[in-house]
């Protein structure tokens, strides 16, 4: 059954028509379009209920790494790379590498990282390097800390 105003709304340019045809009812289908739409937001949302169960708790969630943040970071083979040049940039006479330790990293325009190289002879630096996005090095800081 079509209503005088959705006779009027076909007849009429607005861009509103479609939503006007729509609105007109018979007073029997709102409660069949309102079962509908509940019985679609049902369905639409039991997927996502369920994936939230194969979640893991929140402490066994990695941190993200926030930019322009200090994360923390595991030994990768980059990350020896960079710690062996900061050592060779530091050309500290008769000392040797013997463990990277403390890691971290900081996204900016490239990347800086920050760790504690520790030597043969016991002694401890804290050296941080920043890498800009062509790949190149600079060591920005390195200083003898107390272990």
């Amino acid at each position: 059954m079509i209503t005088e105003t959705a006779k009027h709304a076909a007849r009429s340019s607005s861009p509103f028509t479609a939503h006007r045809l729509n609105c007109a009812r018979t007073p029997s289908e709102p409660r069949a379009y309102m079962t509908r739409t509940l019985l679609t937001l049902a369905l639409l949302t039991f997927p996502l209920a369920a994936c939230a169960q194969d979640a893991p708790p929140p402490a066994e969630r990695e941190a993200p790494v926030m930019t322009g943040g200090w994360s923390q970071a595991v030994l990768t083979p980059e990350i020896e790379a960079v710690a062996v040049w900061a050592f060779n940039a530091m050309d500290v006479p008769g000392a040797e590498l013997a463990e990277i330790e403390a890691i971290s990293q900081q996204v900016v325009a490239g990347m800086n990282y920050r760790m504690d190289l520790v030597f043969t002879d016991g002694s401890r630096w804290r050296v941080q390097v920043y890498q800009n996005l062509s790949g190149e090095r600079s060591l920005t800081s390195a200083e003898q800390i107390k272990g």
